[in-house]
């Protein structure tokens, strides 16, 4: 219903080197509902994907993707992340996540440099 280009400068995502670019959308139909989402562009290559939905939404998100990609890989403040998919059902704002391979990775590279916030799942 609605559609925002947004230039970000200086960049400040992490993979931005020359440029940052932003699109909001409302009104982007996933999972059944209208639904806003943010196009992330770090130097015109499209990254990350986030979807937003209500709070009351995330235990449906989170069957729906444990049943599509399986358990989650980690779980951690974050959220619960599921690396087979690139993909992430987060706490807060609740928004579900999809990322490109470079974005995964240096997700990742993140992650591993922390120390751990909460016990890994069990196997």
């Amino acid at each position: 219903t609605s559609l925002r280009v947004r230039v970000v400068a200086p960049p400040t995502a992490p993979l931005a080197r020359i440029s940052q670019h932003q699109v909001d959308c409302d009104g982007f139909m996933y999972a059944g509902q209208p639904r806003k989402v943010e196009l992330v562009f770090q130097d015109d290559q499209l990254d990350l994907v986030w979807i937003l939905f209500p709070a009351q939404e995330k235990h449906a998100f989170l069957e729906a993707f444990t049943a599509r990609y399986g358990k989650p890989s980690l779980e951690v403040d974050f959220g619960s992340i599921y690396l087979a998919a690139n993909a992430a059902v987060r706490n807060a704002p609740t928004e579900v996540l999809f990322a490109s391979e470079r974005q995964a990775r240096a997700m990742m590279a993140t992650l591993q440099a922390s120390p751990p916030s909460s016990p890994p799942p069990s196997p």
